[in-house]
């Protein structure tokens, strides 16, 4: 009986190797690596926050970096062309660009000097502030492809009209050319966003529409609604966005209204059902997402082929 066992258990398994392979083998593979390129995305917009919190929470004031908070515009990139940096740290090194007249943009190593994959290195006083911020093994997108971009409005985002806010200078004094110091961000008043987007590779469109291809949708249709992830696209008068999001500027109005009209209910009845704050489209206000807004390290619009995009507070 063990021997007929035995011989059973080996022919299954010769006859396994003769079976055809899935009939969506090659889409799957497609969706696993969207998911992968989805993943990247998100731990760097990760990265980038948690730089930006730093500079909010004033790490940096009083220091070489000079840097107090964070205005409306600054972006935050990866720079594999800068020359301060080597093969071995150029994809896992952020810079940050203040939204101000004459301001460089700003190094900030993820990695310290002495982690082995991957040192602060070369840089000056930089390297002193370096800490092992990335995990070992992950790498940024480079800033011609990837970057995250401060959004503070002047009141709510789903307002009419709303723009970035403007902070307060200097009227007092002028650099010659009607430039005035900055006295304080404005980006303080609880309605702080950051932009995160990455152009789509030729590989995820379709050839026929230009659209972005199934494969790649199927990696966000799997995501969180929470996540705030999609793909945005421009219309000719607005940058529409499709994926999965819950996001208050995204229902505030509808949500508004509901709550007038069930105003005499009582208990739970009264406030707005969490299933109807999962949405799947958004038209993005164009008073602050215009036409160039989705740019990348040079100024180079990117998204003329959509983009992954993702929003959140910070």
């Amino acid at each position: 009986m063990y021997l007929l066992m035995l011989l059973a258990t080996f022919i299954s398994a010769i006859y396994g190797f003769n079976l055809s392979a899935r009939a969506d083998y090659d889409r799957d593979v497609a969706r696993k690596k969207a998911m992968g390129i989805v993943y990247r995305f998100l731990f760097q917009d990760d990265a980038a926050a948690a730089l930006l919190g730093r500079i909010n929470r004033r790490t940096y004031e009083g220091t070489e970096y000079d840097i107090s908070w964070t205005l409306p515009g600054d972006i935050v990139y990866a720079d594999y062309e800068n020359s301060r940096l080597t093969a071995k740290n150029r994809n896992t090194t952020l810079f940050y660009k203040q939204n101000a007249n004459n301001t460089t943009p700003k190094i900030f190593y993820m990695r310290s000097e002495e982690e082995e994959s991957g040192g602060g290195g070369g840089g000056d006083y930089e390297k002193n502030y370096a800490d092992n911020y990335l995990l070992s093994g992950r790498r940024f997108y480079d800033g011609k492809m990837m970057v995250t971009k401060v959004i503070c409005p002047d009141k709510e985002l789903q307002k009419e009209n709303v723009k970035q806010c403007t902070p307060d200078v200097d009227e007092t004094v002028d650099d010659g050319e009607g430039n005035h110091p900055i006295l304080g961000t404005c980006c303080n008043k609880g309605r702080n966003y950051l932009a995160t987007y990455r152009k789509m590779d030729s590989r995820w469109l379709n050839r026929i529409h230009l659209g972005v291809s199934l494969d790649f949708m199927r990696a966000i249709v799997d995501r969180n609604y929470t996540d705030n992830i999609g793909i945005i696209h421009w219309d000719g008068s607005n940058w529409q966005f499709q994926g999965k999001i819950n996001f208050p500027p995204v229902y505030a109005d509808e949500m508004e209204a509901w709550e007038e009209e069930h105003a005499g209910e009582e208990g739970d009845a009264k406030f707005y059902p969490e299933e109807l704050k999962n949405r799947s489209v958004w038209t993005l206000p164009n008073t602050i997402f215009d036409r160039n807004f989705f740019q990348d390290k040079d100024g180079n619009n990117i998204c003329d082929s959509g983009c992954l995009f993702h929003i959140r507070h910070f």
